[in-house]
């Protein structure tokens, strides 16, 4: 039984391989991946990295090939042109998986696209090699807020208060819209009956504050538009319970 665990294992990491052709270069027949990062103020992001794999099908131990491995310039911009092989064209079994490593922006300054969940991003088929990906992204900087709760007294086992915050960041969408992401606070202790605390919003942005609270089992969501300006800001909100 050992001997045929011990050849299964080995026979998966052959069959789990993952061929590198990130640094080959594409002269014809070329697809383009290119674009910007970019935060507050329209500020460049220089950097940031970005992979691009195609994995030949879902199951376990599939072959993965690396295909695109660039950081962005003093810019922001990446580009980079590949070569699709034909079994990567169209309504394959594989799938194109995108990633964006931006772990050397500073967490105190930046919320960062790996914070909100977007490190893996999968793409539909391409049908042609001569297809331009254009992908631009927006990493907001970060401001902190305070939020105080008055009132807080449970009277029903469930109810709670929970304080979000929602913003543009990540993918374009379209020309100037971006995907919107939404950060939770946890809701505060139930044995006490004010609640005061920080809260991440974008800086120089456009924020909604989204207030969700149970009380005596009903629940309700309310959401509170606020303009948050670039630097320091001494926004405190409150709301009652």
């Amino acid at each position: 039984m050992k001997k045929l665990i011990l050849f299964s294992l080995i026979s998966l990491l052959f069959i789990s391989c993952k061929d590198d052709d990130t640094q080959e270069t594409c002269n014809s027949n070329c697809t383009t991946i290119q674009g910007r990062f970019r935060t507050m103020g329209d500020e460049p992001l220089a950097n940031v990295r970005v992979k691009l794999d195609y994995r030949r099908s879902l199951n376990p131990g599939a072959q993965t090939r690396r295909i695109v491995n660039v950081k962005s310039d003093s810019q922001g911009d990446f580009q980079k042109d590949f070569y699709i092989q034909d079994d990567e064209l169209g309504a394959q079994s594989g799938i194109f998986r995108l990633n964006i490593e931006d772990s050397h922006l500073s967490d105190d300054l930046y919320i960062k696209i790996g914070e909100l969940g977007y490190d893996e991003g999968i793409f539909p088929s391409i049908g042609t090699r001569d297809t331009t990906l254009n992908l631009n992204f927006y990493i907001p900087k970060k401001a902190i807020i305070k939020v105080r709760l008055n009132n807080f007294v449970p009277l029903l086992a469930g109810d709670y208060f929970e304080v979000q915050t929602r913003f543009d960041s990540g993918y374009e969408i379209s020309p100037g819209i971006f995907q919107q992401k939404t950060l939770a606070r946890d809701e505060p202790n139930t044995q006490q009956n004010q609640f005061y605390t920080d809260v991440i919003v974008s800086q120089g942005a456009e924020n909604t504050v989204l207030i969700t609270k149970r009380k005596n089992g009903v629940v309700t969501l309310d959401e509170y538009p606020i303009s948050v300006p670039a630097g320091s800001n001494n926004i405190e909100l409150t709301y009652e319970y």
